[in-house]
């Protein structure tokens, strides 16, 4: 048998408990079949994320940088970058 993920227990903000882990940087998730009517319906159901794709770079990019060139001082003002989506 080959191991392909550790998964922790975890709990909803309403109570439902489920189980996550990550497998090659996408997130697993397993929650109990809630609607299970019958014996030969599955206990458990798998699902999993796409991989986030986070830039860690909080610098601008200008529409000159995007055509490949670069200046490593980066734009003369930063806007805000909007990380919300990312988890570090």
């Amino acid at each position: 048998m080959i191991e392909i993920a550790a998964l922790w227990k975890n709990r909803t903000r309403e109570g439902t408990e489920y189980f996550s882990g990550k497998i090659n940087g996408a997130t697993l998730f397993v929650f109990e079949n809630s609607k299970k009517t019958a014996p030969k319906q599955p206990d458990y159901r798998v699902y999993i994320s796409e991989p986030r794709t986070c830039r860690r770079d909080t610098r601008a990019r200008t529409e000159t940088e995007e055509s490949g060139e670069y200046y490593p001082d980066g734009p003369k003002e930063n806007p805000p970058v909007d990380d919300s989506g990312c988890p570090f």
